[in-house]
């Protein structure tokens, strides 16, 4: 398991979200992971994401909700491999 977990959340982020990824992906620390949660993006935001995997863990839900209704699923995420 991860000593740190940093969640990322997508909706419609394309514009910054593959630099955003390309700079947590190089950080040196060994023990991190990157979970990005896609809350039903209508852009090319999770087509991006998957672009780095395995080096990065998407899940994506298909109803746009508010941002807390997926959180607990993330955070369930962060704490499991």
């Amino acid at each position: 398991m991860a000593a740190v977990t940093v969640v990322v959340p997508m909706y419609n982020g394309e514009r910054y979200l593959r630099e955003t990824l390309h700079s947590l992906v190089a950080q040196d620390h060994s023990e991190t992971s990157i979970v990005c949660v896609d809350d039903a993006s209508t852009d090319d935001s999770l087509q991006i994401a998957r672009e780095f995997e395995p080096h990065v863990r998407v899940v994506s839900f298909s109803e746009h909700l508010p941002i807390g209704a997926h959180w607990n699923r993330a955070a369930a995420l962060a704490t499991t491999p």
